[in-house]
């Protein structure tokens, strides 16, 4: 009968990696790798080794360009957009904000950002002008997937343009290809021009004109002109400025800035300035009464040179009544008058209207001195009146002029060679590193698991 025998574990662990297996002990019961026959598992299973890890660099590949690179590739584009300023200086003082200064401005004046372009109304704007292309995209997703910065050229004139480098950048993920993407900006970026230029057509220009119509003084009227005046030449001085004497809008904006001076200069608002400040007039509605109230005068007078015609005559008669009739002044008892009563009453009668008549005409030479100043007030406000016509005339023209302006300025340049993808991991990379990585580590398994399974039969013999 064959005797069994139990191994200790000690016995075990001695046995298990015998001389001439690929893992054996040394002489210091260190274990040893024989790289002699790890290198022939990788050459006679090389077969074996290259379809494990074909298999396994497919999946990687997979993995990265499909999975991985998808979440986080970005796409990223650059251009160039600006539109015409205005004057910030003047909009900081009108409106007591200093920071005014330091802000770019929309055409009415309100502050813009790089950030309105991703403002709800712009998108769907963007979105609805190719909603084949854009027909996934919602409003309001599109702040999250898409950010926006701006870089400013070194020593650009950042203080007299709207303009720099706008950076998008976009989550590659949400906007399907590359294509579409720049599709997409490009819409943003059109939006906002559209806004730009309608927001200067609809800009209302005759603010101060509006107030000079208003006005109930001479002092307000005067001041509100000078305000157009300079309103209208703050257009021209920041274009002038910005694009040069010699851009054109139709003619040269010089000369359009030059006609505004000469059509209300300097010169000629000290003069008006002056003749009020000296004749002190008063805003009071100016009458043609003068004339009628002379012809008046005129009759009154000729009433009166009447009336004393005929108090001059009934004297007389009075005096030879008396010589004719010595009793005439003795009183009838009956009556209680004389025959000269008559003659009294129709004189006093008389002598009192031509006291009234002259009462009048002082009243009414009062009123023609007052008319004679509403007559000069009447002047004044014809030249203000002319100097508004003038202004209104040249108000138009600006309107003109700024939407060409704006129209020809307000644009959007493509930075060539801006376009790039960030963030893409290099699949091929990947799946080779993976390809070699699984190859030698598949090998060492099949090598190990080799060695183990030949130890254990032969221990078990």
């Amino acid at each position: 009968m064959e005797e069994k025998t139990t191994k200790t574990p000690e016995t075990a662990e001695k046995n298990i990696y015998p001389a001439d297996t690929g893992i054996k002990k040394n002489e210091y019961g260190e274990t040893e790798i024989d790289l002699v026959q790890l290198l022939l598992v990788y050459v006679k299973k090389w077969w074996l080794l290259g379809i494990i890890s074909l298999v396994a660099a497919v999946a990687v590949f997979f993995v990265v360009s499909k999975v991985l690179n998808k979440k986080s590739r970005t796409y990223e584009i650059t251009y160039t957009f600006s539109f015409p300023e205005i004057d910030k200086k003047k909009v900081a003082k009108e409106k007591d904000d200093e920071i005014q200064n330091e802000r770019d401005l929309y055409p009415d004046g309100t502050t813009y950002t790089i950030y309105d372009i991703l403002n709800a109304d712009i998108i769907n704007v963007a979105i609805n002008s190719n909603v084949e292309a854009f027909k996934t995209f919602k409003a309001e997703e599109i702040p999250s997937v898409l950010f926006v910065s701006q870089e400013y050229e070194e020593n650009a004139q950042k203080e007299k343009l709207n303009t720099g480098r706008l950076v998008l950048k976009g989550q590659a993920s949400y906007f399907i290809d590359a294509e579409t993407f720049q599709k997409f900006t490009k819409a943003l970026l059109e939006a906002e021009g559209k806004k730009i230029k309608d927001m200067s057509q609809n800009l209302y220009y005759f603010t101060y004109l509006d107030s000079y119509d208003k006005a109930d003084t001479f002092k307000a009227k005067l001041a509100y002109l000078k305000k157009q005046k300079e309103y209208i030449k703050s257009f021209y001085d920041t274009w002038i400025e910005n694009y040069g004497q010699q851009y054109t809008a139709d003619y040269p904006i010089i000369r359009y800035s030059e006609d505004m001076e000469s059509a209300f200069s300097q010169d000629d608002y000290d003069k008006l300035s002056y003749e009020l400040a000296k004749r002190q007039y008063t805003f009071d509605a100016a009458s043609d009464e003068a004339t009628t109230l002379r012809i008046s005068i005129e009759i009154l007078s000729d009433e009166h040179d009447d009336n004393s015609k005929k108090i001059e005559n009934l004297v007389k008669a009075l005096e030879e009544l008396r010589k004719s009739d010595p009793g005439s002044s003795t009183t009838d008892p009956t009556t209680g008058k004389t025959n000269e009563s008559a003659y009294y009453d129709t004189i006093a009668k008389l002598t009192q209207r031509q006291v009234d008549i002259e009462r009048q005409i002082d009243d009414i030479e009062t009123q023609i001195k007052n008319i004679t100043a509403k007559a000069a007030t009447d002047q004044y406000i014809a030249k203000l009146d002319a100097v508004r016509a003038t202004l209104a005339d040249q108000t138009n023209i600006l309107r003109k002029v700024a939407n060409l302006v704006y129209t020809d300025k307000t644009e959007y340049i493509f930075d060539l060679g801006s376009f790039k993808i960030d963030g893409t991991k290099s699949a091929p990379l990947f799946a080779a590193v993976a390809f070699f990585a699984v190859y030698f580590i598949a090998g060492f398994i099949i090598f190990v698991v080799g060695t183990y399974e030949e130890n254990r039969k032969r221990n078990a013999r």
